[in-house]
């Protein structure tokens, strides 16, 4: 039995965005086949995937389902935090559609479940009480705290130090710059 190497960050990176748009490509074409539902019932074109008649007003809903997912996908490709606010009515409006006309849609239903998972994924990490919500108002509130005037360091400052950190320091040209009091530091880390 061999044991693989962990995966790396920019590994782990690749699979996430491969992940992101085999999601945004699968989003699109269910969208894009949404589109058989305003051809069949405005007549502008001969659909016979679909048996069952067509109402203009379930063709504006075929079409606005298509419209939203499409644009839910584009919104995914392009990092918007947002995408899943568009892509649940649109997935909503898709399977009312497909109830409709059930025999010759059914398989819609399959798409819609893959693309709802992610949906309901991203609407939990978005709810308030969400470590990402929680992390991100925290860290926006303790940074948006006003900052008092800091002294500048200096040669005194760095006195009772070793050295090596004392030379560091000059080099980076802390002496001379204000005391730093916060800072933000994003972390890489393997397990």
């Amino acid at each position: 039995m061999t044991l693989s190497a962990p995966l790396s960050a920019s590994q782990v990176t690749a699979y996430g965005n491969l992940v992101k748009i085999a999601l945004a490509v699968l989003i699109a074409l269910h969208g894009l086949i949404h589109l058989i539902g305003p051809a069949k019932a405005f007549g502008w074109a001969n659909v016979t995937q679909l048996r069952q008649p067509i109402s203009p007003t379930s063709g504006m809903l075929w079409l606005l389902a298509a419209v939203l997912l499409i644009g839910a996908a584009i919104a995914l490709l392009v990092g918007m935090q947002w995408w899943w606010y568009v892509a649940l009515p649109g997935v909503v409006i898709s399977q009312l559609l497909i109830v409709q006309v059930w025999s010759d849609a059914k398989f819609g239903t399959l798409a819609n479940i893959v693309i709802a998972l992610p949906i309901l994924l991203a609407a939990l990490a978005a709810r308030p009480g969400s470590f990402r919500s929680r992390f991100a108002h925290d860290s926006a509130t303790l940074l948006a705290r006003p900052i008092r005037p800091s002294p500048v360091v200096t040669d005194a400052d760095i006195a009772a130090l070793p050295p090596l950190m004392q030379r560091y320091l000059r080099n980076v040209h802390a002496i001379g710059r204000p005391h730093v009091y916060n800072m933000r530091v994003v972390f890489d880390a393997q397990m």
